[in-house]
């Protein structure tokens, strides 16, 4: 899929504000003054960023804004418009507390924490558990190497089942913890590919990461941790959907069942459906639309979004303006999906300069005359802002059915109107105008073109792979 639309949110906090800040860290730098930072904060994929100079003299203060506070999570100071950089990442426990370095070059050991013990405890946690990860590592290591039969293989074999049990009895204790830090730790663990249990093969640790994620994760804390969209990411391209996605959405379901807060629900349900979108998985996001709209925690449906409320499988298709860059009036007309010469009409959202439009698009080209022979009509709709761009992509297409472009990007009415957030996407509609389905392949909307039995379908199914032999 070609994602057009720049997800990520970025918003500045100028210094200059008065009266706005709830929360402040009272920093004592001496060696950095002159230097100008960014002070970050996190909220779900949303950036919010406060921008400084260091005074002479290194003493300074971190302002949290009030909306935000008191804000409990992961925060990150970055020296900006030098070559050396450096920063801090640490840990905001809702509420004040400072932080100085009287040396050079800062490190764990002469940054001095006042009335904040989160980082530290951060530091002495993770070191905990790496020796366990670090000795199961090499014990995983040792038993693969060494056969059954070797006379030191069970003494092997007891030390990784003991630090197995070692690392499930220490995630335990993070989970039972009511710090941050805790919390915190098991987030950067799914990073690196931890669940809350270790295991021997990458399959059975795929499970483990996806079950930590489904039912273990403390969701208000991945909020503020910076880590949000990665997370999700990984939940999303994990999950088998093998199945239609039936898995995967009844996955999504318990997660946001446990979300009471309508901010997370929403930025969970936009980083899912923005990864499912660029994998393609349209199908998917068709099951989850009645799951993410009758949950009645999402306030607005824009950007994103949009596609759980425009164009929807079994909802009228919006009205189709067919534009040409040609024409001086530019509108040309409007669509009738009820016209009777028709059967269903198949509508295809793309754009010149995106290499899987490109394939879904040749597929269809080659395939119009037993379309149009079956009485489907075709409809290409263009996103290209460039009319040059436009004109040879067509040319090189061959395209003999309907094309329009209004060299309005993918902020055209078209676009808009039917929620098409990527590239391409493809949309199955009735002879009463009725949606069919929503696809992100020529594959699957040709199927949901013609019936098995028909001889159209027989015409533009993909031909099998032919058997080759190996060689001998």
């Amino acid at each position: 899929m070609h994602y057009r639309n720049k997800f990520t949110r970025i918003i500045i906090f100028l210094g200059t504000a008065i009266g706005t800040y709830g929360q402040s860290v009272s920093m004592y730098f001496p060696h950095f003054a002159g230097k100008t930072y960014d002070f970050i904060l996190f909220k779900g994929k949303e950036t919010r960023v406060q921008k400084g100079t260091i005074p002479p003299d290194g003493r300074f203060t971190l302002e949290v804004p009030k909306e935000l506070s008191p804000y409990t999570g992961m925060s990150r100071w970055l020296i900006t418009g030098t070559q050396e950089g450096g920063g801090l990442d640490m840990i905001i426990p809702g509420h004040n507390f400072s932080v100085e370095c009287t040396a050079a070059v800062p490190d764990n050991k002469n940054i001095i924490y006042k009335n904040n013990n989160e980082n530290s405890l951060l530091d002495s946690e993770y070191q905990q558990q790496k020796k366990i990860v670090d000795q199961f590592t090499a014990m995983a290591m040792v038993t693969k190497v060494y056969p059954h039969t070797d006379k030191n293989y069970t003494l092997y074999k007891q030390q990784l089942d003991l630090q197995k049990d070692r690392y499930a009895g220490f995630q335990k204790t993070l989970q039972k913890n009511k710090d941050y830090a805790s919390d915190f730790l098991r987030t950067v663990n799914l990073t690196n590919g931890l669940g809350a249990s270790l295991q021997e093969n990458e399959e059975d640790n795929k499970k483990e990461v996806l079950r930590t994620i489904t039912e273990d994760i403390p969701w208000n804390s991945l909020y503020t941790s910076g880590h949000w969209d990665s997370v999700l990411a990984m939940f999303t391209d994990l999950e088998e959907k093998k199945d239609g996605g039936t898995i995967f959405v009844n996955n999504f379901k318990r997660i946001g069942d446990k979300m009471s807060d309508g901010r997370l629900y929403t930025s969970l349900a936009e980083c899912v459906t923005y990864h499912l979108t660029q994998s393609g998985n349209d199908n998917v996001i068709a099951k989850l639309s009645p799951i993410i709209v009758g949950s009645g925690k999402i306030a607005s449906y824009n950007g994103i979004l949009s596609v759980y409320q425009k164009a929807t499988p079994g909802s009228k298709a919006p009205d189709i303006v067919i534009s040409s860059p040609e024409k001086e009036s530019n509108i040309v007309k409007k669509i009738d999906f009820t016209d009777t010469q028709y059967q269903k009409t198949l509508v295809v959202f793309y754009l010149s300069d995106c290499g899987h439009c490109d394939t879904e698009m040749k597929m269809l080209s080659e395939k119009q005359g037993d379309l149009l022979k079956s009485k489907i009509r075709l409809i290409a709709i263009s996103g290209d802002t460039d009319q040059k761009v436009f004109k040879d992509d067509a040319d090189k297409l061959q395209w003999k059915a309907t094309l329009s472009c209004d060299l309005q990007g993918m902020k055209g009415a078209n676009f808009i109107n039917y929620g098409v957030q990527a590239t391409p996407t493809l949309f199955v509609i009735d002879q009463h105008g009725n949606i069919v389905t929503r696809e992100s392949t020529a594959e699957s909307a040709l199927k949901a073109l013609a019936d098995p039995s028909t001889e159209l379908w027989r015409k533009i199914r993909k031909p099998p792979r032919p058997y080759i032999a190996p060689q001998q």
